[in-house]
């Protein structure tokens, strides 16, 4: 098993791939989660692992489907037992004028920044025995350091 780990949501692109990054810099071994970019995610992997000498995972999953990110920590807990570090990075953003934007897609935003957020961190909390959690979010500007 791993000495440091970390989960990084929302890890293809912009800060969360900065993230990862960093972590991996620092001898972490990083699990990427993301969404939609399999290219980008594999690639990405492949970059740190070859880069840095770590070991990378990607795992593809909703942070807003409870069903999905269980499956997730369940997978993280059989392959690395704990992770020491979370990044809750995952987000959506509409770039577009408020006026523009409709209220499904308020909803989708507030389901993955909010509450996909609460649904990773209680999850990684709950079995995993993570040691730090770290709340980040980019574009809305909001975060926050807590421990458990």
């Amino acid at each position: 098993m791993a000495d440091k780990v970390v989960l990084v949501t929302g890890g293809v692109s912009g800060i969360g791939r900065a993230t990862a990054t960093e972590f991996a810099k620092h001898g972490y071994d990083v699990i990427i989660n993301y969404v939609r970019e399999d290219d980008a995610a594999n690639a990405l992997k492949q970059d740190l692992e070859e880069r840095y000498h770590i070991n990378a995972t990607t795992y593809r999953a909703d942070v807003s489907d409870e069903v999905q990110v269980n499956a997730m920590m369940a997978y993280v807990g059989e392959k690395y037992g704990k992770i020491n570090a979370l990044v809750n990075n995952a987000g959506i953003v509409y770039d577009r004028p408020f006026s523009d934007i409709k209220i499904e897609e308020v909803k989708e935003t507030l389901n993955v920044d909010v509450l996909g957020a609460f649904i990773v961190s209680r999850a990684g909390g709950g079995g995993y025995h993570s040691q730090r959690f770290l709340y980040q979010r980019d574009e809305n500007g909001v975060a926050g350091l807590f421990g458990l």
